[in-house]
């Protein structure tokens, strides 16, 4: 108060104001202005207490979560809980908090690409490491080649030359050194049966058999068997494109971010706020901030092709039993299935025969290659981030 009364900072209308000076006389106060009537404008320390920025009165929620539209967003992401223009009030945030609403079914997580940091205080459910986009391009490989089933010798024919023994014994040879057994003459063609039962015995190129003294057999190719090598995977030689860190949020952080309301989150180092859902892949929130999805989950498993295999076995050797009637009872001659030629002794007299076939010595080879039919992470979860 000055001697005249008025208050020392009040301002008179008009673009100057007026006090009075030491000797009494009335001096003009340069630069005071008195407020226009028209300006309603107020500083940030005018603001009354509960008033937002934008002059609008908070509603019951104690925020005000408008959008130029008026339409609130299903998400709503805005920077640090400092009071920023239209920002909702997070009554439980801290300065520097990131204020969000989380949409229904999400939950609010902590999210970094560097597993070394501790997680965030705000986020104590404790840190779950993550990986994304598995690739298994080498994790599968060629099991052991087994065979599944044994190849057969009861299908095609046993092929028959004819020739002399000259002078050898049973076998080509005889005991007195004599020139080894030939069989030139080529002759039809012995069926197989795969009951291994009597067949007729053909005459060869015409000729009954017992014109020669000497035969060779030639086996049949085996037919069918099967062999399988499945694939071998190797999770160890899973890469991955991002091996992140999550960290869930404690339980107060998580009540006050299940309730639809704005909810406030402190993070630190390289930490990012960010919305999760559990489960199988899933897009982000439409017209939400957090668009980045990062689809995360454990260690992946994988399920691998089997591999191609080729069977191989020994040609089908074994025994021809001839026979002098036409029904196998009176047995003649007993020769090797094995492409040599063998005197028998004198003159062929079979009129029947029957074919036991030696055990097939059959191998398998894989071939081929195998590759990834499945690879999924374990625990999967869908993580979307702002960016």
């Amino acid at each position: 108060m000055n001697g005249t009364g008025v208050p020392l900072g009040d301002v008179a209308d008009g673009p100057e104001a007026s006090s009075l000076g030491p000797d009494g006389t009335t001096e003009t106060m340069e630069g005071s202005v008195a407020p226009d009537a028209s300006d309603t404008s107020l500083s940030d320390a005018t603001l009354p207490d509960g008033a937002l920025r934008d002059g609008a009165a908070p509603d019951s929620s104690g925020h005000d979560a408008s959008v130029p539209d008026g339409t609130p967003p299903d998400v709503l992401v805005v920077g640090s809980n400092d009071g920023s223009l239209d920002a909702p009030t997070c009554a439980t945030a801290t300065n520097g908090a990131t204020c969000v609403v989380v949409p229904t079914g999400w939950s609010i997580v902590a999210f970094a690409g560097d597993r070394t940091q501790p997680c965030p205080a705000d986020f104590s459910g404790g840190p779950n490491d993550v990986v994304e986009a598995p690739n298994a391009a080498n994790a599968c490989s060629c099991g052991a080649c087994a065979v599944t089933s044994q190849p057969s010798c009861d299908q095609g024919t046993i092929g028959a030359a004819y020739g002399t023994s000259n002078g050898g014994g049973f076998g080509g040879f005889g005991s007195n050194g004599g020139a080894p057994a030939t069989c030139t003459t080529a002759g039809a063609a012995l069926a197989l049966d795969p009951g291994g039962n009597c067949l007729p015995y053909p005459s060869p190129g015409g000729q009954g058999p017992n014109t020669f003294d000497a035969v060779e057999y030639t086996p049949p190719a085996p037919a069918s068997g099967s062999c399988s090598s499945p694939g071998v995977g190797d999770p160890s030689q899973i890469t991955y494109g991002a091996e992140e860190r999550m960290c869930t949020a404690g339980v107060s952080l998580t009540q006050a971010c299940s309730t639809g309301e704005p909810c406030g989150a402190a993070i630190d180092g390289d930490y990012m706020v960010c919305i999760m859902m559990p489960g199988a892949p899933v897009g982000c929130p439409a017209g939400s901030p957090f668009s980045t999805p990062h689809w995360v989950g454990g260690p992946a498993n994988l399920a691998c092709s089997d591999c191609g295999c080729a069977i191989g076995a020994d040609t089908c050797s074994g025994t021809l039993d001839t026979f002098r009637d036409n029904t196998c009872q009176t047995m003649d001659t007993a020769f090797r299935v094995d492409g040599s030629c063998q005197s028998s002794f004198s003159a062929m007299n079979a009129t029947s025969y029957t074919f036991v076939p030696d055990a097939v010595n059959a191998s398998c080879t894989a071939t081929g290659a195998s590759s990834a039919t499945n690879v999924a992470l374990t625990s999967p979860a869908t993580i979307c981030c702002a960016q």
